[in-house]
């Protein structure tokens, strides 16, 4: 579970970017980082308050130098479920487009925190949040230009970024500019999935994966925590660390807690999946009980509204064309086999991040009997 990779003591007054476990697993990859003793060099950086009220990112901490350098289309390797599997194992996350799939180890983009690819000649930008457990992917074209992106410090409870071409900030969780010359424009949200490397070549049984860096950063610190640059005070109504899956359609967002979904603790339901209704948008958040695999698509498909539940053999299942779906939307058989369902924007992260940028959020509450309805024969 991704909470396995988390910093323990997120409020501290020092906080570590680079966690030690992850750069002991990453150890085991070989990599040409394998021979920088990165791992003992913990750098204290300074960070300089932007302190203008009238600034877009008032209220920010940023870094003196490019500690952060970015991740820039790194080798990749291919892999098979069965002979050569992704190394090192453990959370990945997932981009499939094209019929291609690319697996990056947290283990390697962690280290970066952004990443700018390209993918079978797709531009993509992935920023990610090890503090606040949260990954995202972007489509970083701007007016018919790429930008390119890196981390220059803290705002609002997590990383702030900046593009090389034009210098302007962004957040990554909203894809907004928030100060520059591009001020006001938004970057696309992509599809990415968070979850295990097996769980991703189950989906994948064939792909390639990021081989590893070629150039690890040095683990820094500083003197000020991820919640201390919080723009306005923590909202309580969950509890700050607890993983959500937030879920953004037009102006309404919604966030499914992890838990929530997880439903009774003595149900023995594998897969969950939950119906629901943000504003006018049939949508459906497709789980996996104790993990985090976890994704939210619309229900509508060929005009009509989908209703989702698990067969008797606990596998996704509509009651309209009675077939059979995957984690990626993808209807596997009957009359629609090989359609998706449409997307929607979910991400998964910390409750305190999705709250800091959506704070008009609902908060769904549980329904176990809703969740675990048995598909009808």
């Amino acid at each position: 579970m991704f909470n396995l990779l988390r910093f323990s003591g997120l409020s501290a007054v020092f906080f570590f970017v680079v966690a030690r476990a992850a750069l002991a697993e990453a150890a085991e990859t070989a990599s040409p980082a394998d021979s920088d003793d990165f791992a003992k060099q913990k750098v204290l950086v300074e960070l300089a308050p932007v302190r203008d009220p009238n600034s877009g990112i008032a209220g920010a901490q940023l870094f003196e130098s490019d500690w952060f350098p970015p991740l820039n289309d790194p080798d990749w390797a291919p892999y098979t479920q069965e002979d050569d599997p992704i190394k090192p194992q453990g959370p990945v996350l997932g981009l499939d487009f094209s019929g291609k799939s690319w697996a990056i180890p947290w283990t390697v983009i962690g280290r970066y925190h952004v990443a700018n690819f390209t993918l079978d000649g797709k531009a993509v930008l992935i920023a990610v949040c090890r503090m606040c457990s949260s990954a995202i992917a972007r489509d970083p074209i701007v007016d018919g230009r790429r930008l390119t992106f890196h981390v220059v410090g803290l705002y609002n409870g997590s990383i702030l970024l900046a593009d090389y071409e034009t210098k302007t900030y962004w957040t990554p969780f909203t894809g907004e500019a928030l100060e520059g010359p591009l001020k006001g424009k938004k970057l696309k949200q992509l599809p990415l999935l968070q979850c295990q490397s097996n769980q991703w070549m189950k989906l994948h049984p064939r792909g390639v994966y990021v081989y590893g860096p070629t150039r690890a950063p040095s683990a820094l610190r500083t003197r000020i925590g991820f919640l201390n640059t919080l723009l306005k005070p923590l909202d309580q109504r969950v509890q700050a660390h607890a993983l959500v899956l937030g879920v953004t359609v037009g102006d309404k967002a919604r966030a499914y807690p992890v838990a929530a979904l997880d439903g009774p603790a003595d149900s023995d339901a594998k897969n969950i999946a939950l119906n629901d209704t943000i504003g006018k948008e049939s949508v459906v958040v497709l789980h996996e009980r104790g993990g985090a695999l976890t994704i939210g698509f619309s229900r509508r498909l060929g005009g009509k509204t989908l209703q989702f539940a698990l067969d008797k053999d606990g596998r996704f299942m509509d009651s309209t064309f009675h077939s059979h779906w995957n984690y990626q939307g993808e209807a596997l058989d009957g009359p629609v086999a090989g359609q998706k369902l449409p997307e929607i924007a979910s991400q998964l992260e910390d409750w305190y991040i999705w709250a800091a940028f959506h704070p008009d959020t609902s908060i769904y509450q549980a329904q176990p009997t809703a969740q675990l309805t048995k598909a009808q024969p």
